[in-house]
Protein backbone atom coordinates (compact mmCIF):
# COMPACT_ATOMS: atom_id res chain seq x y z
CA UNK A 1 0.00 0.00 0.00
CA UNK A 2 2.97 2.54 0.70
CA UNK A 3 4.16 1.78 -2.81
CA UNK A 4 0.81 3.37 -4.24
CA UNK A 5 0.90 6.31 -2.14
CA UNK A 6 4.60 7.49 -3.37
CA UNK A 7 3.65 6.87 -6.81
CA UNK A 8 0.69 8.83 -6.38
CA UNK A 9 3.07 11.55 -4.99
CA UNK A 10 5.55 11.53 -7.21
CA UNK A 11 2.93 12.00 -10.05
CA UNK A 12 1.46 15.13 -8.07
CA UNK A 13 5.29 16.51 -7.98
CA UNK A 14 5.13 15.79 -11.67
CA UNK A 15 2.23 17.05 -12.61
CA UNK A 16 2.74 20.76 -10.86
CA UNK A 17 6.07 20.47 -12.71
CA UNK A 18 5.02 19.72 -16.27
CA UNK A 19 0.92 21.79 -15.92
CA UNK A 20 2.72 25.22 -17.53
CA UNK A 21 4.57 23.70 -20.09
CA UNK A 22 1.76 21.04 -21.27
CA UNK A 23 -0.87 24.35 -21.26
CA UNK A 24 1.94 26.27 -23.42
CA UNK A 25 1.89 23.60 -26.10
CA UNK A 26 -1.58 22.97 -26.08
CA UNK A 27 -2.51 26.76 -26.81
CA UNK A 28 0.34 26.65 -29.17
CA UNK A 29 -1.17 23.99 -30.95
CA UNK A 30 -4.81 25.41 -30.91
CA UNK A 31 -3.80 29.01 -32.12
CA UNK A 32 -4.82 29.05 -35.64
CA UNK A 33 -3.00 32.40 -36.50
CA UNK A 34 0.61 30.11 -36.39
CA UNK A 35 1.32 28.39 -39.47
CA UNK A 36 0.43 24.82 -39.61
CA UNK A 37 3.62 23.69 -39.76
CA UNK A 38 4.59 25.12 -35.88
CA UNK A 39 1.15 24.19 -34.85
CA UNK A 40 2.02 20.04 -36.04
CA UNK A 41 5.42 20.93 -34.40
CA UNK A 42 3.86 22.01 -31.04
CA UNK A 43 2.00 18.94 -31.47
CA UNK A 44 4.29 16.82 -31.96
CA UNK A 45 6.27 17.71 -28.66
CA UNK A 46 3.79 17.56 -26.45
CA UNK A 47 2.87 13.89 -26.78
CA UNK A 48 6.17 12.84 -27.66
CA UNK A 49 8.01 14.71 -24.50
CA UNK A 50 5.80 15.00 -21.49
CA UNK A 51 5.39 11.97 -20.09
CA UNK A 52 1.57 9.50 -19.06
CA UNK A 53 2.04 10.45 -15.26
CA UNK A 54 2.26 14.11 -15.70
CA UNK A 55 -1.15 14.56 -16.74
CA UNK A 56 -4.32 15.23 -14.13
CA UNK A 57 -6.37 12.00 -14.55
CA UNK A 58 -3.57 9.45 -13.46
CA UNK A 59 -3.64 11.36 -9.90
CA UNK A 60 -5.69 9.55 -7.30
CA UNK A 61 -7.40 10.88 -4.29
CA UNK A 62 -6.21 8.73 -0.60
CA UNK A 63 -7.31 9.08 2.56
CA UNK A 64 -4.84 11.28 4.67
CA UNK A 65 -5.47 9.07 7.71
CA UNK A 66 -5.24 5.49 5.77
CA UNK A 67 -4.40 6.00 2.81
CA UNK A 68 -7.27 4.12 1.23
CA UNK A 69 -8.07 4.65 -2.22
CA UNK A 70 -11.52 3.87 -3.01
CA UNK A 71 -14.66 6.16 -1.73
CA UNK A 72 -12.42 9.25 -0.41
CA UNK A 73 -14.75 12.59 0.16
CA UNK A 74 -12.94 15.31 -1.49
CA UNK A 75 -14.37 17.85 1.05
CA UNK A 76 -12.71 16.26 3.74
CA UNK A 77 -10.17 13.88 2.41
CA UNK A 78 -10.52 10.80 4.12
CA UNK A 79 -12.55 7.69 3.32
CA UNK A 80 -16.55 6.90 4.07
CA UNK A 81 -15.20 4.60 7.37
CA UNK A 82 -13.07 7.56 8.15
CA UNK A 83 -15.95 10.04 7.51
CA UNK A 84 -18.20 7.55 9.58
CA UNK A 85 -16.48 7.33 12.73
CA UNK A 86 -15.67 10.93 12.80
CA UNK A 87 -19.06 12.18 12.30
CA UNK A 88 -20.15 9.67 14.91
CA UNK A 89 -17.51 11.30 17.53
CA UNK A 90 -18.24 15.06 16.65
CA UNK A 91 -14.89 15.62 14.81
CA UNK A 92 -16.45 17.37 12.16
CA UNK A 93 -18.44 20.16 13.10
CA UNK A 94 -22.02 20.62 11.16
CA UNK A 95 -22.17 16.66 10.11
CA UNK A 96 -25.16 14.81 11.61
CA UNK A 97 -26.80 11.38 11.32
CA UNK A 98 -29.35 11.47 9.24
CA UNK A 99 -32.71 10.52 10.28
CA UNK A 100 -35.84 9.90 8.59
Amino acid sequence: MRLKLVQDKKRRKLFCLKELKSKNLKSLSKNKRLPLADRVLATAIKSSRISRNAFLTRVRNHCVITGRSRSVLQKYKVSRIIFRNFALKGIFTGVRRSVW
